[in-house]
């Protein structure tokens, strides 16, 4: 017996191994997308350096950098808006086809640009199919692993987004322009020759009422032979999808008159804007020139690079053991400081004419403190807040509303950055963004119910307090 059970617990051990590599299979595939969308936003740090000297061959000026880095959020804002209607028409699988048709047009083009309006017309392009893949990549995954791998899978993809960062420092730093384009267009080549083969979600048929096609995913998907083994994942599935139908059409009204769902938009909102505000494009787009007016060399980037990294990963590990509010608070607070000391140092450089060849080290200082902070805590506190906050029935609407809203910020930010520092100095942008920052974060801190380790209907009663008697109250009376 004893030996029977060993081979039956090995058999068991073996289709777990077997039913998560397809899953994680899936992640890496989807990775190289995110990897690309990091290597888009990061290509004008170490390309407007290049493209500003003399000696370019597509000479630009001021303003047409900071155009160069701001249309291509404005084509991310209109690829979140045909997302959502290509997911559902086309399904996760082929839409996100799809969008890595023009992300390879884009970068195709970037390759052969000989002239400024050209290199324009390619960001915009890329930055739409980058705006439709990246805001629902969470989704796909969301929908195809398993719950408790869910979330570590989710937080290493979201890191291949800074891998893409480094890459294209690291390349865009040591190669020539076009050799270091013509290499990077591989890596969306590579995410749709991989994911091709990769599964659609068994969500889709779901919806599209193939059941039968939903429960083979869903068994490929888990490494199972028997239907009975996914039947309760089946239908959980099914409720889930039956209720987000009812409400299809009514999610706006629902979200707008509703006040407990309006005070979660206005907190996610203020989550989502204190990222944006407190510069945090504005640095990743445009890293070499912050370190060349700081006067340090480029090879500075690349450590910046990776401490955020670093920090990615290690804020997993934080946000559950401190809690939302207090990780923002702190790594807020530490942003705020960060983005003060870069504008004394400018200010001093800049304004007054000091000598700071020994305080050269500050901005380095300065912005690997930033990067932690911000990657410790400010980008994943609101990225677990967009998953933790609204109930089903009005979540993909208010992510909606959310990503635009970024894409626009985002777009103004890096727009503005560069025309600040011209007119008036980069001090000025940084102690801008300190304030910015510092203000956020006291409004995030202040408005925001601690969520952690809390289940939705304990939520619901922290953001709606009259929710408490008909909700908290029963389930406690019921576990007695």
């Amino acid at each position: 017996m004893k030996s029977e059970d060993m081979d039956v617990a090995s058999m068991k051990i073996s289709k777990e191994k077997g039913c998560r590599l397809l899953q994680y299979v899936c992640a890496l595939s989807v990775s190289f997308a995110v990897m690309e969308c990091g290597v888009s936003l990061a290509w004008t740090s170490p390309t407007l350096p290049y493209l500003k000297r003399k000696d370019s061959e597509i000479p630009i000026s001021e303003i047409q950098g900071a155009l160069l880095i701001s249309i291509y959020f404005i084509g991310s804002f209109f690829g979140c808006l045909l997302s959502p209607w290509t997911m559902d028409r086309f399904g996760r699988k082929y839409s996100f086809l799809m969008f890595s048709v023009p992300v390879i047009i884009g970068w195709t083009t970037i390759t052969s640009a000989n002239n400024y309006i050209t290199l324009c017309i390619a960001r915009y392009v890329i930055g739409l199919g980058d705006g439709g893949l990246l805001e629902f990549i969470s989704i796909y995954l969301g929908e195809i692993t398993e719950k408790n791998i869910r979330g570590k899978l989710s937080i290493a993809t979201k890191s291949a987004m800074l891998v893409g960062v480094f890459y294209e420092n690291a390349v865009g730093t040591y190669l020539p322009f076009r050799t270091s384009n013509l290499i990077t267009i591989a890596i969306p080549v590579i995410f749709v020759i991989t994911f091709f083969f990769m599964p659609e979600s068994p969500y889709v048929f779901m919806m599209r009422d193939r059941e039968k096609d939903a429960m083979r995913c869903l068994m490929k998907l888990r490494g199972l032979k028997q239907p009975e083994s996914v039947q309760i994942d089946l239908d959980m599935m099914k409720k889930a999808v039956l209720e987000s139908q009812d409400c299809t059409g009514h999610s706006m009204c629902e979200l707008f008159n509703n006040k407990s769902n309006l005070k979660r938009l206005r907190i996610l909102l203020m989550a989502k804007v204190t990222r944006h505000v407190a510069g945090s494009v504005a640095i990743l787009t445009s890293l070499h020139e912050i370190m060349k007016d700081s006067g340090n060399s480029h090879n500075a980037v690349l450590y910046v690079c990776a401490c955020k990294i670093g920090a990615s990963l290690m804020s997993s590990q934080l946000i559950d053991r401190l809690g939302r509010r207090v990780l923002f608070l702190s790594c807020g607070i530490l942003c705020t400081l960060s983005l003060g000391s870069l504008g004394i140092f400018f200010f001093l450089k800049l304004q007054l004419g000091a000598d700071v060849s020994s305080i050269t080290w500050l901005p380095i200082a300065s912005l690997i403190t930033y990067e932690i902070g911000y990657y410790m805590g400010i980008s994943p506190v609101g990225y677990v807040l967009q998953g933790e906050l609204f109930p089903l029935k009005v979540k993909g609407t208010a992510v909606a509303i959310v990503s635009v809203t970024e894409q626009l910020l985002s777009s103004g930010v890096s727009f503005g950055f560069p025309l600040l520092n011209h007119l008036v100095g980069m001090y000025a942008s940084f102690w801008l963004f300190s304030i910015c920052c510092i203000t956020g974060t006291m409004l995030v801190f202040y408005n925001t119910p601690e969520t952690n380790g809390k289940t939705l209907e304990e939520v619901e009663a922290l953001i709606n307090p009259t929710a408490v008697k008909t909700i908290v109250k029963p389930l406690l009376i019921e576990s007695k």
